[in-house]
C-alpha cells in the first residue's frame, strides 16, 4: 500500500496579493511565448509556401503541439516531392522537444496557483507527473492532480525561463532561415521583422573596491 505520507504534502493557501517582480517575470514569459509561437506559424507558412494572411487565418486556433504536428507533415509532403531530407524532419523532431519542454514551464507559470512558504514564493504545479523516489517501489511517478507538487520561484529562475523560450524560439527562426535557403522556389518572401528583445542575461554585479585601492587614488 502507498503511504503517500512520505511525500509530506504542505498546505498551499493560494493567494493573488503577488509582488511586482513575479508579475513582471509572468509578463515577458507570456510575451515571449507568443513570439515563439509566431516563429512555428513563420514556419509553417515556408513550408507552404503561402501568403502571410490566409496561412495566419488557416493557424489561427492551432496550438503549438498542433502547429508542430502541422509543421511536420508538410515537411513530410516536401521529403515525397524530394525537396527536403530526412534529416529536417529529425531537425524539427528535436525542435518539437525543446518547444514541450519550453511549454510545461511556461504553463506552470501562466496557469500555477502562487502562495508564500516560510518567507519565499511558490508556485503550485498542477499538470502532467511529479517524481516520487520517496515511493520507488510502490510507484515511480505521481500525478499532480493527486497530490500538486510547489515550486519554489525567483526572479532568477523566472529570467532563466524566459531564456530558455527565447533560445527555442531563434532555433525555429534559424531553421526557417535554412528553409528558405533550401526552398529556392518559394514565390512568397518572408516578412522582415526586427525581432527586438528584451536581454535576460544576469547582470554583472560591480566589485566592491577594498579600502586599500580607495586610498591609493590620487
Amino acid at each position: 500500500m502507498v503511504d503517500i505520507r512520505k511525500l509530506q504534502p504542505a498546505w498551499f493557501d493560494h493567494r493573488t496579493d503577488i509582488p511586482q517582480w513575479i508579475c513582471s517575470g509572468i509578463a515577458y514569459v507570456v510575451a515571449e511565448w507568443a513570439v515563439l509561437e509566431r516563429e512555428l506559424e513563420e514556419l509553417i507558412r515556408i513550408l507552404m509556401d503561402g501568403e502571410i494572411q490566409q496561412v495566419r487565418i488557416l493557424v489561427n486556433n492551432m496550438n503549438v503541439r498542433t502547429r508542430v504536428q502541422t509543421a511536420a507533415n508538410l515537411i513530410q509532403a516536401l521529403m515525397v516531392l524530394k525537396k527536403l531530407k530526412r534529416r529536417d524532419r529529425t531537425r524539427l523532431n528535436n525542435l518539437g522537444k525543446k518547444i514541450e519542454t519550453a511549454q510545461n514551464k511556461r504553463d506552470m507559470l501562466a496557469h500555477g496557483l502562487w502562495s508564500k512558504h516560510e518567507g519565499k514564493w511558490h508556485v503550485l504545479r498542477l499538470r502532467q507527473s511529479r517524481p516520487t523516489p520517496q515511493l520507488r517501489r510502490s510507484i515511480e511517478q505521481l500525478s499532480r492532480a493527486v497530490l500538486p507538487q510547489r515550486e519554489l520561484i525567483t526572479p532568477e529562475k523566472l529570467n532563466s525561463i524566459a531564456r530558455e523560450i527565447v533560445s527555442v524560439a531563434k532555433r525555429i527562426e534559424v531553421f526557417c532561415r535554412y528553409l528558405l535557403r533550401s526552398l529556392t522556389s518559394l514565390r512568397n518572401p518572408p516578412p522582415q521583422y526586427t525581432r527586438r528583445r528584451r536581454d535576460y542575461r544576469p547582470r554583472r554585479r560591480k566589485k566592491a573596491r577594498s579600502r586599500r585601492a580607495r586610498s591609493l587614488r590620487p
